[in-house]
């Protein structure tokens, strides 16, 4: 069974060969990036209690200048996880939404994700 940290160090291998990719922050300069996020770590255990899988919620954010430029690398990070069970138990996507930051002027797309 694959821990969070080892997990979490896969996801960042696998966007790397796609996009620009941050943990946890964007980079001021980085307009054209992929930040990744744990959001939570969700045990599951059996009824004697005994730890069966752990599942992690992570949340990918696709910066770019335009709403197609961000969509088109959300749809990218979406190829590449979507029922990912090559590099991990299984990923799947659960929420996709796009808005535009204000303060920056980018647009960014969050995808919700989880990661067995």
């Amino acid at each position: 069974m694959a821990t969070t940290s080892s997990k979490l160090k896969t996801l960042g291998t696998l966007i790397k060969t796609k996009a620009t990719v941050y943990p946890y922050e964007r980079k001021k300069e980085s307009k054209s990036c992929v930040v990744y996020s744990l959001i939570s770590t969700v045990p599951i255990y059996d009824q004697s209690k005994n730890l069966l899988l752990e599942k992690n919620r992570i949340q990918l954010t696709c910066w770019d200048t335009t709403l197609n430029k961000s969509r088109t690398l959300a749809d990218k990070m979406k190829t590449l996880l979507q029922i990912n069970n090559t590099d991990f138990e299984l990923s799947f996507m659960i929420d996709d939404k796009t808005i535009k930051d204000i303060e920056t002027g980018l647009y960014k797309t969050y995808i919700d994700l989880f990661i067995w």
